[in-house]
């Protein structure tokens, strides 16, 4: 038996299109109508995915979102980049998680039990 749990390309295919979509909804390459459509595959990922597989394939989001938004701290410090991804990729894997131990409640239930993680450094940094 593997310590991880078993996760099928489909799911893997979803997580990463998501995140896809998401980082061509930023400025830099200004496809803003795909922040409405981001977040479907990574849905469809999630849909009756046990706890832990639901937190490893946002988590697989997360990494691939942030390292495609994040990629300009390697001016800064590679280890310090890394950390930062591995760590802003925590909300992601939080969202699945949350959103896997709520998927049995009625939506409206769901939408008090998921917090809205997400997007933090991100979000901050095109202030500046």
């Amino acid at each position: 038996m593997t310590p991880f749990p078993k996760t099928n390309i489909k799911s893997i295919f979803s997580s990463v299109l998501s995140a896809v979509f998401l980082i061509l909804s930023f400025p830099d390459f200004n496809f803003y109508f795909f922040a409405w459509l981001a977040l479907v595959p990574l849905l469809y990922a999630l849909d009756n995915k046990k706890p832990a597989a639901a937190f490893i394939i946002s988590y697989m989001a997360g990494l691939v979102f942030f390292t495609g938004t994040l990629y300009w701290l390697i001016h800064v410090t590679l280890p310090g980049m890394i950390l930062v991804i591995l760590y802003t990729s925590l909300y992601f894997g939080m969202f699945g998680l949350c959103l896997s131990l709520a998927s049995g409640y009625s939506p409206i239930i769901i939408l008090f039990l998921t917090p809205p993680y997400g997007l933090p450094l991100n979000s901050y940094v095109q202030i500046f």
